[in-house]
């Protein structure tokens, strides 16, 4: 890398740590990205007969990796196993979603407010 491809790659960086800096109230956008997945596979976790829309999800996801090149039986497996590993209990969807309902939950269930 040239001198000035590092002078642009640190301008960039400053530019956006200013930028975070002053938008500090708004969350990451990976933060964002990380909990609409929870609360999307704690959706098919907990909806009754999601299975068909968890086929679909499967199907269309390796669709993609295989138009990036993948080959389609390890692209299928990789998929499988990822949903499946966000679907259980102490996945992805163990987060602050999942805190989120229970609190929601119990504070609509409980008789004592605290």
């Amino acid at each position: 890398m040239s001198t000035s491809d590092f002078r642009e790659r640190f301008a960039a960086a400053e530019a956006t740590r200013r930028w975070r800096e002053a938008n500090a109230h708004r969350p990451d956008p990976r933060r964002c990205d990380r909990v609409i997945v929870e609360a999307l596979v704690e959706y098919l976790r907990t909806t009754p007969g999601s299975d068909a829309l968890m086929a679909r999800l499967i199907a269309d996801a390796t669709a993609g990796l295989v138009l990036q090149g993948y080959p389609e039986e390890h692209a299928r497996r990789e998929v499988a196993r990822r949903l499946r590993y966000m679907t259980e209990p102490k996945g992805i969807a163990s987060g602050s979603v999942r805190g989120a309902l229970d609190r929601r939950r119990y504070a609509e269930n409980c008789p004592l407010t605290l």
